[in-house]
């Protein structure tokens, strides 16, 4: 659920995170970059991977945020499509569903988050820099939230910064670069080449064939089993892998927020569902029945199990 990273001056975001990032996050994508006298947003709820791609290369050198949208609260527009800008001096982007907050007409969290909490503390002469002010908005945000805040000559501040980390010099605020969340390729595949195949058969202009990459099968984060190419997989194709090959150490929230979708059935939910605070993918209580045990879901939200064997009957 959404994608936040903070890009120092110095470094450079590697595009296949990029590409994975627009795989998990389809619904739309932006940039801030801290210009030393001013600070540039641009985005887009049509955006993918590939505009990004320009435009950090367009403003190389400079600190920038970059946000992946995928849209629980607020329709998919450019109103509510991330980086925020909270006034002249600093911009915002957030990643997590924060609950706890009342939202005006077709408003997302984040806007009402923002709206209601941390432009009035600017407004109030109060620093984003300042660790108490951070703190305080981490804890108003609840676990799993996290929201980047950046100043137009390059100073951030990070709530609830330990529940993402750094690599390579970049802050991500989870691992959704990594691996799709929805249906992956084997750890062999060529995401960025299968991103760029996609964008030509879409017509982009910007793409340079190469022999892609072979796979044979094809799985999700939770263990769900699919034939290659399958688009909507018969139930006879769905299976749970076992215990033992699951080393993950999730740590599930029960939430029941509207609008948004299952990683597994891709279907909306509209009750309660988990959501999975290290890469923030979500599971409905329906295909909570075919997760193996290892994957730690709370037994308050999981169903009883289905059978393998049942499975394959």
């Amino acid at each position: 659920m959404c994608l936040l990273l903070f890009k120092p001056a110095d470094k450079i975001v590697p595009d296949k995170h990029l590409v994975i990032a627009d795989k998990n996050n389809p619904h739309g994508c932006g940039i801030a970059v801290a210009m030393g006298d001013k600070i540039i947003i641009e985005k887009a709820p049509s955006w993918g991977a590939e505009e990004i791609i320009k435009l950090l290369a367009k403003y190389e050198g400079h600190p920038a945020i970059v946000h992946f949208r995928f849209a629980t609260h607020g329709s998919k527009n450019v109103e509510n499509t991330h980086p925020f800008r909270l006034n002249e001096e600093w911009v915002a982007a957030h990643n997590g569903v924060i609950s706890n907050v009342k939202t005006l007409h077709d408003e997302s969290d984040t806007r009402a988050f923002l709206r209601l909490n941390v432009i009035p503390i600017l407004e109030n002469q109060w620093k984003l820099t300042d660790d108490d002010v951070i703190k305080l908005l981490a804890q108003e945000m609840g676990v799993g939230n996290k929201m980047t805040f950046m100043d137009k000559t390059g100073n951030i501040a990070i709530a609830n910064e330990d529940q993402g980390h750094w690599k390579d010099g970049i802050w991500y605020s989870n691992h959704g670069y990594g691996a799709c969340n929805y249906y992956g390729m084997d750890d062999d595949y060529d995401y960025e080449q299968a991103y760029w195949d996609s964008r030509a058969y879409h017509g982009s202009t910007n793409y340079h064939p190469v022999t892609p990459a072979s796979s044979t099968s094809r799985f999700s984060a939770f263990g769900r089993v699919i034939e290659e190419d399958t688009v909507s997989p018969p139930a006879s194709s769905l299976m749970v892998l076992p215990d033992k090959v699951n080393s993950y150490k999730e740590n599930w929230m029960v939430m029941d927020t509207l609008n948004t979708f299952c990683d597994c059935c891709h279907e909306q939910i509209w009750g309660a569902y988990a959501l999975e605070s290290t890469n923030n993918m979500i599971v409905c209580q329906d295909c909570s029945r075919f997760l193996p045990n290892s994957l730690n879901l709370p037994k308050s939200f999981k169903r009883d199990s289905i059978e393998i064997n049942a499975m394959k009957k």
